[in-house]
């Protein structure tokens, strides 16, 4: 009778092998990893979805921290590199030299206008004419309107 047993491969009969729990009723016992499906009470499942919603409110405020320091480490990253570009310029400015390098860009400058003027057609403006057109204060190259000539 219990012969029959070897057709039927994936069966076990519990008369010839003895009781045993099946793999589904061991896993639905244990209650400490139920999902909402497998809880068998309304309290059990009140009682997950409350955790979650208390870490969901968490993981937001800690998000939120997050962005703010982000905020806070990008201004403060921002100020530490406008105070070294402010350190770099003062260390680079050498106000030493200064004059002497105003009155070599104002001697260029000078003769740069005196060479335009001269490669302008006939008939060509006075240089005062030439400094007003290019809107150039004639003081600020040392022109001298009077004499019409640059003072060395």
């Amino acid at each position: 009778m219990y012969k029959s047993n070897k057709r039927l491969s994936g069966f076990n009969s519990p008369v010839l092998t003895g009781p045993k729990k099946s793999k589904i009723s061991a896993e639905t016992s244990s209650s400490a990893s139920l999902s909402p499906v497998q809880a068998t009470t309304s309290e059990e499942i009140n009682n997950n979805n409350n955790d979650d919603d208390d870490g969901g409110e968490e993981l937001t405020e800690l998000k939120k921290e997050l962005n703010d320091l982000k905020k806070e480490l990008n201004q403060k990253e921002e100020m530490l590199r406008k105070l070294k570009l402010v350190k770099m310029y003062r260390d680079k400015k050498d106000f030493k030299n200064l004059p002497d390098l105003t009155e070599k860009w104002k001697n260029c400058c000078q003769k740069a206008l005196q060479d335009l003027h001269m490669l302008l057609p006939d008939p060509r403006p006075s240089m005062l004419q030439l400094l007003q057109n290019l809107q150039i204060e004639p003081l600020l190259l040392g022109y001298n309107v009077e004499e019409d000539s640059f003072d060395t």
